[in-house]
């Protein structure tokens, strides 16, 4: 069965900033005239607030439970509560993702997310039928900066919600603003989603290069035409090098296009203002609870607890250290024999007992829970993360690894933070396993500033042996799910057979 995309478009409340409903069966409407677009909107004000809705969506995305449930099934974070698919996904052995129309939490895991980034898809489409399509300009000044920066804004929209929809589902529709509403398209398998996202974004960096122009999408954050780019081309080299679904798979990413976006990506942290209204911090409030939390949803799941142990792989975990808890044995790393070295525990991390209940397993058991951002999370405003710095000089370190290009300059990218936070000695370039450092960098710095970066690196690279301090490709927890279905809902809504993923 093909989707037939239909006039949900028109029904704009121009009073807001509209999120436009995208490519979603079960909320179709039909459009039996199809006008042009210029002939429905009233100005050029009301289009230029499209792409506000549509930034809601993909942040509401983004930084969703659906993708912080991940980090618990990729042994990132942990929790055993029912809540938002946790217990579900994080329980060993690992059952099949519960796929059907009557799942408790579809909602928290693949539905809400998959009908944001289309509903993102979808909003940032109308404004390009005007300017792309109709040959339309949003200013009345001549000067085109309404209209560049609209452009830009929403092929940004277009690149991270195709690339998101190519991360973390088997498949997706790919649509856009030359996609007439009656055409009829079919499920696209991932691979084909991303190249369609590396040209939404690329089209995104080529319009901000060739304008000046500021944008005021991300909530009280003003980025210019430079910064956007920047953005944008972080975001490619994050779509191009998390989308193998085993590490096996990475040594066919592009890392030479990953260093080349990476040279000119973000130096800085890509931030939007979070507040209690729309732009709630859903991911940190499920994965950062704060000290005053201490019995609340989520702790460091133990593997990375035992990561922390080898003091930014300088020497092994300590013996002896469970990584199934026993009845009786609740001590951590740091009353187990080790000094931890990296600063990252006393910033970062706070120790509390685990709440959770032994009976559903002691394997869920952790005393750390993440910490860094828990401003944030307990008053539910100021900045919000999307994107660190830090995020794009790791990925930067392993394009030049993967490359064989200088080592020297990737250990220089890496001791950034592994100096700066973590004070811990610099590396050189000439270590054996610099592979590994990235990791080690990546699963400690980059803690939950992506919702999901977690189960992304266990699904593409491994995990560390302590033992060994290097990568063992082994990929995740046997039975846990690669990516999420399309959602039950849309299936059932386009007369498609529900499938599934992950268990036995």
């Amino acid at each position: 069965m093909k989707k037939i995309i239909k006039n949900v478009a028109f029904a704009l409340a121009f009073s807001s900033a509209v999120a436009l409903q995208g490519c979603k069966g079960e909320l179709d409407v039909k459009n039996l005239n199809n006008p042009a677009l210029s002939t429905v909107v009233a100005d050029a004000g009301s289009v230029a607030n499209i792409p506000f809705g549509g930034a809601l969506s993909l942040y509401n995305a983004m930084d969703g439970v659906g993708l912080s449930t991940l980090d618990i099934t990729g042994d990132y974070m942990s929790s055993s509560w029912g809540n938002f698919g946790m217990r579900d996904l994080g329980t060993q052995p690992r059952a099949a993702y519960n796929n059907s129309v009557a799942y408790s939490n579809a909602g928290d895991t693949n539905l809400n997310l998959w009908r944001n980034l289309n509903s993102a898809l979808g909003s940032a489409r109308e404004p390009l039928v005007l300017i792309n399509v109709e040959g339309k300009t949003l200013d009345k000044d001549g000067t085109r900066k309404i209209t560049n920066s609209v452009k830009a804004v929403c092929e940004y929209l277009q690149g991270v919600s195709l690339g998101y929809l190519s991360l973390f589902f088997d498949k997706a529709f790919i649509f856009d603003e030359r996609t007439p509403l009656n055409a009829n398209i079919s499920l696209t398998p991932a691979s084909q989603v991303r190249d369609a996202a590396i040209a939404k974004l690329d089209a995104c960096i080529a319009t901000c290069n060739a304008n000046t122009f500021v944008v005021k999408v991300f909530n009280g954050r003003t980025y210019n035409n430079a910064q956007l780019a920047q953005i944008a081309r972080t975001m490619a080299a994050r779509i191009l090098a998390y989308h193998p679904r085993t590490p096996a798979e990475s040594a066919s990413v592009d890392w030479n296009k990953v260093k080349t976006y990476t040279q000119n990506g973000l130096d800085f942290d890509f931030i939007v203002n979070a507040n209690a209204n729309n732009y709630v911090t859903n991911a940190r409030w499920l994965l950062n609870a704060g000290v005053s939390d201490d019995t609340f949803w989520s702790r460091i799941d133990q593997r990375i607890v035992s990561l922390m142990s080898t003091n930014g792989l300088q020497n092994v975990a300590p013996t002896g250290q469970p990584m199934v808890w026993g009845n009786t044995d609740l001590d951590s790393l740091d009353h187990n024999g080790a000094v931890i070295q990296d600063e990252r525990f006393t910033t970062d991390w706070v120790r509390g007992d685990p709440p959770f209940i032994a009976g559903r397993g002691r394997y869920f058991f952790s005393q750390y829970f993440h910490n860094r951002y828990t401003a944030t999370v307990d008053i539910d405003a100021g900045p919000c993360h999307l994107a660190l710095k830090a995020e794009n000089d790791l990925l930067y370190a392993e394009a030049l690894i993967r490359t064989s290009g200088s080592t020297t300059e990737a250990a220089t990218r890496i001791n950034i933070t592994r100096q700066g936070r973590g004070k811990l000695p610099a590396l050189t370039g000439s270590e054996t396993n610099l592979l590994a450092y990235v990791l080690y960098e990546r699963s400690i710095e980059l803690m939950n500033s992506m919702a999901g970066i977690g189960f992304l690196d266990n699904r593409r690279m491994g995990y560390i042996d302590t033992s060994t301090l290097q990568i063992v490709p082994n990929y995740f927890t046997p039975g846990t799910i690669p990516h999420y279905p399309v959602p039950a809902l849309e299936l059932t809504s386009l007369k498609l057979p529900i499938y599934t993923f992950g268990g036995n």
